[in-house]
């Protein structure tokens, strides 16, 4: 007679050893996928940090007893998200020559890499950021600088002299024009060789005008 247990038992760590194939699959798989999608900018444009987890990757891949074929395309993939034009252009070189065909180890391209990092970074050239958003923001802050400065600037306010002979909201013509005449005055007066009368019509309460109130 078959003991239960012990079937039971086998069931379960065939169960186990399922699942953990199908969880080492899954993670091979990811790490597969890391390494061809690695940019950069996720290593803040250093390098030496890209390569380290390139090569760590690499490891857990292997320690599954899977395989990867795919190191050279990965790395210039990679390589080809630098902002560094000097970079750029040196490891294109390689990359002509593989595309024409030529076998490139990859531990020999990420050395020339690294060596290349490595001499521009000592040299003080190396560009860690995109270069058109360094104007922009460059720009940017030079606007923003100016706008601040030309805002707490205080302007000299204009200052219009008012004639001597008129007060604010008062209508600019002579005072003498608005003064009515008296009762005992007639609505005529005369001012050197010019004639003036008293007009109701013009200003609220009347004005001496050039014309006679019937014209």
């Amino acid at each position: 007679m078959l003991n239960i247990k012990l079937i039971s038992g086998l069931i379960i760590f065939k169960i186990l050893i399922s699942y953990g194939s199908i969880g080492s699959h899954a993670g091979i798989d990811k790490n597969k996928s890391k390494l061809q999608q690695l940019k950069l900018v996720a290593y803040e444009h250093d390098m030496i940090k890209l390569m380290d987890d390139f090569e760590a990757t690499l490891v857990q891949i292997q320690s599954k007893g899977e395989q990867f074929s795919n190191h050279t395309l990965c790395l210039f993939k990679a390589f080809e998200t630098s902002y560094d034009p000097i970079l750029k252009n040196y490891i294109q070189t390689f990359k002509d020559k593989w595309d024409d065909g030529k076998d490139i180890n990859w531990t020999i391209l990420a050395d020339k890499a690294i060596q290349k990092y490595k001499a521009l970074h000592e040299a003080g050239i190396w560009k860690s950021a995109d270069a058109k958003k360094q104007q922009a923001m460059v720009l940017t802050s030079a606007i923003q600088s100016m706008t601040k400065v030309m805002g707490c600037t205080p302007h000299p306010k204009k200052t219009q002299d008012r004639p001597k002979n008129t007060v604010r909201g008062a209508p600019k013509y002579a005072t003498w024009k608005s003064i009515p005449p008296t009762t005992d005055e007639a609505n005529e007066m005369h001012m050197g060789t010019r004639s003036y009368y008293w007009c109701l019509n013009h200003g609220s309460t009347g004005m001496w005008v050039a014309h006679k109130p019937a014209d």
